[in-house]
């Protein structure tokens, strides 16, 4: 033993009030106790690592604890346990758990981040945390598990009526921000969902942060509309004279532009062209309406023509028609379908009559849509 070194030295300590005078209480708060270098060992035996102050016993089957009891049942009686560092250059407060040296996590607070509280696997908190609370209570969940999920569960495991399990995100009151669930990655994207603290404000999924890309909307009501979902209205404003009757197909839109009503997403060309943004099935409406049609046009039809294939529908004798004593001198040519359409894929109108000596038909146009073309992203 050098010079410097100081023996370790065992007592019974008696801890307690009333100490002389109860020998049941003696013998509940008699233990030992070993100074050892100013370090200060309770237990019976000195442990591996020596701290300022260390418990350590052999207690099979038993407990081996540390206790803080206030005793006294009245307003702002306190039991607590403090630790303390010196200032904010100095290091964390924090406690750390340990199983056999092999398993630790540590909790506390971590000075050199804002002095935000940390549990972290390890036994310090330089380890990025699993769980990180700002001051303000911000709260950040990490998981770093290679291949494996990470998640945050909510379980209630009473199998009994009214028995919930739920998450509940709330704001102050009708001035204040939104209700929000944010999901995103570490290449940008984003995808929000949020209620607004505005009175009767509705669900608002959104393609990025809340008030970017909002597609779908759930009003308190129920209705569900969504915004971005591709679709279009287009008619043809005037009539166009002589566009088909001797086998000669017309697409609409070709010689004049056609006049949007709507076009969510920005998909259609007034030239008569709906590009689909996304492969999905999409449901697409077309009319034609003509007149001067002569009693040798026997057969026409209207044609839906997208890049996967052709849909022909309402396949007509049209001189038969004009024979008819009620017969306006009108016949309007319908074609609703509901087709399947990769992404960049096309689709537009195309109208035929046969038989006539010329093309002597015309496409009857007017703002209350005689032809028009329409559609929609369905699923």
């Amino acid at each position: 033993m050098g010079s410097n070194a100081r023996p370790s030295r065992k007592y019974n300590i008696y801890i307690g009030e009333n100490m002389a005078t109860n020998n049941a209480l003696n013998n509940q708060c008699r233990s030992d106790f070993t100074v050892l270098n100013s370090n200060l060992i309770v237990g019976d035996a000195v442990p591996a690592v020596v701290h300022d102050l260390n418990v350590q016993k052999s207690k099979s089957g038993a407990n081996v604890g540390i206790e803080s009891r206030n005793t006294s049942n009245t307003a702002n009686s306190d039991a607590l346990l403090a630790i303390v560092v010196g200032g904010a250059s100095a290091g964390d407060p924090y406690l750390t758990y340990n199983i056999a040296k092999i398993t630790n996590w540590s909790h506390g607070i971590r000075n050199a981040d804002s002095d935000a509280w940390y549990l972290s696997p390890g036994n310090s908190l330089a380890t990025s945390p699993s769980i990180r609370v700002a001051m303000d209570g911000n709260t950040t969940i990490n998981f770093t598990g290679s291949g494996a999920t990470g998640g945050l569960i909510v379980n209630n495991t009473n199998n009994t009526a009214s028995s919930q399990a739920y998450l509940s995100i709330n704001t102050a009151g009708t001035t204040a921000g939104n209700a929000l669930i944010q999901l995103s990655n570490t290449v940008g994207s984003v995808f929000s969902i949020s209620h607004a603290s505005a009175t009767n404000s509705p669900l608002i999924f959104s393609g990025g942060n809340p008030g970017t890309n909002n597609s779908l909307t759930i009003a308190v009501a129920g209705q569900v509309t969504n915004v971005l979902q591709p679709a279009f209205l287009a008619y043809l404003a005037s009539t166009i004279a002589n566009v088909t009757g001797n086998s000669t197909p017309f697409q609409l839109g070709t010689t004049t532009a056609l006049t949007e009503v709507f076009d969510q997403g920005g998909n259609f060309n007034t030239n008569g062209t709906f590009t689909s943004p996304v492969g999905g099935k999409y449901q697409l409406n077309a009319k034609i309406r003509v007149n001067d049609i002569s009693i040798a046009m026997t057969s026409g039809y209207i044609q839906i023509i997208t890049s996967n294939r052709i849909y022909t529908g309402n396949d007509i004798n049209c001189g038969a028609a004009m024979t008819v004593a009620s017969f306006s001198g009108y016949i309007s040519f319908l074609n609703c379908v509901l087709a399947d359409m990769d992404a960049a894929d096309t689709a537009v109108v195309s109208f035929t009559l046969f038989g006539g000596a010329g093309n002597t038909a015309d496409l009857v146009g007017g703002s209350d849509a005689n032809s028009a073309f329409s559609g929609f992203l369905a699923c």
